[in-house]
């Protein structure tokens, strides 16, 4: 069975970010909540790919933004960027680049300005191979040159005059796993990850119907063969866990 393994920033981090904005919008006479950018930390699976929420922060009416990071691991590199769900989603013209370890993200708001507010500006997908390893990945903001512009994290603001914003970075932390967790048995690759009567029809047509394979072998391999096998005995295993009180699947790991 599978878990979600997204955590949040902790909140100690928070807190002392907070303080930090207060004490730099304080200096600066930036009224009310500073304007900021924070990346979200998660734990993600080898066999999984990393999705980065990037949420933003603003006091004042924007008329465009660009957040520009870098990620310190040749071994990960950048799938998308996704608007959808966050605040920029229908904003005029938004969307992404990438240039080695660089992303940068830009959103320029023709029609109507981004109103005041704060939440998900949207989400990093972050691609690598199974074979990644465990490792931290670091997402930080950059200032880079290019032939003919500066890439940087700005925020522009009702007449199109540029600052910066504050920065929280975040973290990918990839650990080694498999697409089974917990307990076998989610042979459907169902999103609640129930066992249920559709596992079982799932089971048998794939073994005898020429149904389509299971999305996760290990889930269906119920009596834990150490040789991974997909056969009979998982389908009595099954059958008696769900009939006849017999024992539960066994653990992937």
């Amino acid at each position: 069975m599978r878990v979600c393994l997204k955590t949040c920033l902790p909140l100690a981090v928070l807190l002392i970010s907070a303080v930090a904005f207060e004490t730099c919008a304080a200096q600066s006479g930036d009224p009310g909540l500073p304007d900021s950018v924070y990346v979200d930390s998660v734990v993600s699976l080898t066999s999984d790919n990393g999705i980065l929420p990037v949420y933003i922060v603003n006091d004042q009416p924007l008329s465009g933004l660009e957040l520009t990071m870098t990620f310190d691991s040749p071994d990960v590199h950048i799938d998308s960027f996704s608007f959808v769900g966050g605040r920029l989603e229908g904003i005029s013209a938004a969307s992404w680049m990438t240039i080695d370890t660089v992303v940068t993200v830009y959103c320029i708001a023709y029609s109507d300005l981004i109103p005041i507010g704060s939440g998900l500006m949207g989400a990093l997908y972050v691609g690598y191979q199974p074979s990644v390893g465990t490792q931290l990945v670091t997402f930080d903001t950059v200032s880079i040159a290019g032939s003919q512009v500066e890439y940087s994290t700005m925020f522009s603001d009702a007449t199109s005059a540029m600052f910066r914003p504050q920065f929280v970075p975040g973290y990918l932390s990839i650990v080694v796993g498999g697409c089974c967790l917990g307990d076998r048995g989610n042979i459907d690759n169902s999103p609640d990850d129930f066992v249920d009567i559709s596992d079982l029809v799932y089971l048998v047509e794939y073994m005898f119907e020429d149904g389509p394979t299971p999305a996760c072998m290990d889930e269906a391999n119920l009596d834990a063969d150490p040789g991974g096998g997909i056969d009979i005995s998982d389908l009595v295993y099954l059958v008696d866990f769900m009939f006849l009180s017999g024992p539960p699947p066994k653990p992937c790991y």
